[in-house]
């Protein structure tokens, strides 16, 4: 079969493609499948150039990708809920399993569910990566967990999901995506005014640039966008805010929409700068009880992690979480993690219910022979939407 491999941790010039390599029998809880897209995420970039190597091994050669869509080849025999010719979305469960670039992968069969049939196998392919990120990230927020749970359960059981609350029902709930370009940030202000907005009164306020101001907004609805090149985050998400020369996000969003409260801010870019900024200039907790949840992406600090540099990043964690519980002042801190093999989300997500908010993500493709193209556009970190890589 036809793969993308590396055999070292490898620079994007070192990438190579296999026409040759033999495809892997399924055992008898498996599934294998004819891949037809693939969706690249930030994981593949950090682990082909061995950012997490200290902590991460990984086994060479070695096909990267996690997620993808296609139909499937053959069934182990063991497997009862998928067939031969079933069209469906695999991901890899386990932290380090990878094989997604390339014409075949082998899938356990909790790790698959139907692809949903209205959706093209391109947009099947991101639901896994930017799904599950987006619904841990919510189920942070204890508002939020209850409904997503219910509505999950209903659909494993065939239901449709609860009928839109009215209005007099609907708590107010104000969001800030950070990065909300990106696949991930599409993703949350999507999952928020299409779902969110069944069940509450959402207010989403996007940060991304300027030249992507009017796509959040008449693309993914966005209510507020926020130009983060004219704040003092342009100076660096690691960065903090001094405050010499331009406003920094949360001042710009009291400024200009007089918000002075959020309810969560998803942060899909990380860093240090936008808890740091959210909590010196808003106040993070309300008269009735309410308090403001900020759920991070990536962790802070450089993308290299290593023995000198994770005790400090796991000490600002920690630090962030004893003063959060310590005083209603903080907001509460979460870096997001997620099992991507739950079965009940993934069917959950795969139902013809969330195609419609799928199929609004905008879709940067490449073909398996240009994924060195592809590689260096994520490194750029200026897509809007995804990259599919199609077979």
């Amino acid at each position: 079969m036809k793969a993308q491999i590396i055999t070292d941790y490898a620079k994007p010039s070192e990438l190579k493609l296999d026409w040759d390599l033999p495809a892997f029998d399924p055992k008898s809880d498996q599934v294998m499948v004819r891949l037809k897209s693939a969706s690249m995420n930030r994981g593949d970039y950090t682990m082909r150039s061995g950012a997490a190597k200290s902590f991460i091994s990984m086994q060479f050669p070695c096909i990267l990708g996690k997620e993808g869509s296609g139909v499937v080849e053959r069934v182990g025999e063991k497997v009862n809920s998928i067939q031969v010719g079933d069209e469906v979305v695999g991901v890899f469960g386990d932290l380090i399993k990878t094989g997604a670039y390339a014409e075949f992968a082998v899938f356990k069969e909790k790790e698959v569910v139907l692809k949903p049939k209205s959706l093209d196998f391109d947009h099947a392919s991101i639901i896994p990566g930017i799904g599950m990120t987006i619904v841990e990230m919510c189920r942070s927020h204890d508002w939020i967990l209850p409904i997503i749970e219910r509505e999950a359960d209903r659909v494993s059981l065939g239901q449709e999901l609860t009928p839109e609350y009215e209005e007099s029902e609907k708590k107010s709930l104000t969001i800030v995506v950070i990065g909300a370009s990106s696949g991930t940030g599409c993703m949350a202000v999507l999952f928020a005014k299409n779902f969110l907005s069944r069940y509450f009164n959402t207010k989403v306020i996007a940060v991304c640039s300027e030249r992507n101001s009017t796509f959040a907004r008449e693309q993914l609805g966005a209510d507020g966008v926020i130009d983060y090149t004219k704040t003092s985050a342009a100076f660096g998400n690691n960065t903090f805010h001094s405050g010499d020369e331009k406003l920094s996000i949360f001042q710009t969003l009291k400024k200009d929409f007089k918000i002075d409260f959020v309810d969560m801010v998803m942060d899909c870019v990380g860093g240090y700068y936008y808890y740091d900024d959210l909590t010196r200039h808003l106040k993070c907790c309300t008269d009735d009880g309410r308090r403001t949840y900020h759920v991070a992406i990536a962790p802070p600090g450089p993308l290299e992690l290593s023995y000198s540099t994770v005790p400090a990043i796991v000490w600002y964690i920690l630090k962030n979480k004893f003063k959060s519980w310590w005083s209603a002042q903080n907001p509460y801190y979460f870096f997001f993690s997620t099992s991507p093999d739950n079965p009940r989300i993934m069917k959950f997500l795969a139902s013809e219910q969330f195609s419609p908010i799928f199929e609004k993500i905008p879709i940067t493709s490449f073909s398996l022979e240009d994924y060195q193209k592809a590689d260096d556009l994520m490194a750029s970190q200026r897509t809007v939407g995804k990259i599919v890589i199609n077979m």
